[in-house]
């Protein structure tokens, strides 16, 4: 019965002897702290800061109906022109003109890859469809740089029911005006103004509106815009919207500015 105690005894205390020897060495590591600005994933945190970045892209437009993306590309380099792993690059997008949405990043911050690189792709988006040019800027560490992409490829478009019309207002035409993003498909609620110019003139039924579902032009009445001869001569109807500009001549007839004429009687009395 003793020999059984003491057999027992020396077990547990060799047990007990092996237990320490691993706590003390630290068994397989895996619960210890991270080697020397190692995190527990194996990545490190970049202790070098940006002296400068280089900034790319693989298409310098991209079209206005969100059918295609430009990948930007920016290279993050220290002081002695070596780049940078790991380190946070933030990006951003400016419009001009400036509008609702100056296009869509694939992200705001990425990190940079063995390489030194952070990569994002840029599109134009859906909420404002006019052409625009948009300004790409990354920033690390307080040094950025900017590349500009174009959103282009919407379209006016202007046609009228006549383009000869008399001066003395007797009959009009029907001005319509089309909007159309790249992809030839109609946009409504697009801003559009209309101007005169020319040595003959025309008034216009309004000089501004918006497109409606078809993308045509529609005052605040939610009518076409007509058009009815003023002066003679020819008078050229420009549209501005989208981004782009279309123009339209109207030839009217009637006296000139600067031309005699008799107007009263209309019938020569001479036999």
């Amino acid at each position: 019965m003793k020999q059984g105690y003491l057999r027992n005894g020396l077990i547990c205390l060799l047990t007990a002897c092996m237990l320490a020897v691993l706590i003390s060495c630290g068994v397989g590591d895996g619960g210890g702290a991270a080697a020397d600005g190692a995190a527990a994933d194996g990545t490190t945190t970049p202790t070098a800061t940006a002296a400068a970045i280089g900034l790319g892209t693989d298409a310098v437009a991209v079209k206005s109906d969100d059918s295609n993306a430009a990948t930007v590309t920016a290279t993050v380099l220290d002081a002695s022109s070596a780049v940078i792993e790991g380190i946070a690059v933030a990006f951003s997008a400016s419009c001009d003109p400036l509008s609702a949405s100056c296009g869509a990043l694939s992200a705001s911050s990425v990190k940079t890859n063995a390489d030194g690189k952070a990569v994002i792709t840029f599109r134009s988006g859906t909420l404002d469809q006019s052409n625009r040019v948009i300004t790409i800027t990354a920033t690390a560490s307080g040094k950025s740089a900017q590349i500009p992409i174009q959103v282009a490829g919407s379209t006016l478009t202007m046609t009228s029911t006549t383009v000869n019309l008399p001066s003395d207002g007797s009959a009009t035409a029907t001005l319509t005006v089309l909007a159309k993003n790249a992809g030839d498909v109609p946009v409504r609620n697009m801003n559009v103004t209309l101007t005169v110019s020319g040595a003959g003139n025309v008034a216009l039924s309004a000089t501004t509106g918006t497109t409606d579902l078809a993308g045509k032009l529609r005052d605040a009445a939610d009518n076409e815009v007509t058009v009815t001869g003023a002066l003679g001569g020819t008078a050229k109807v420009t549209a501005q919207g989208m981004g782009t500009t279309a123009s339209l001549d109207y030839t009217v007839t009637g006296p000139a500015v600067g031309v005699f004429s008799i107007t009263s009687p209309t019938v020569d009395p001479a036999s």
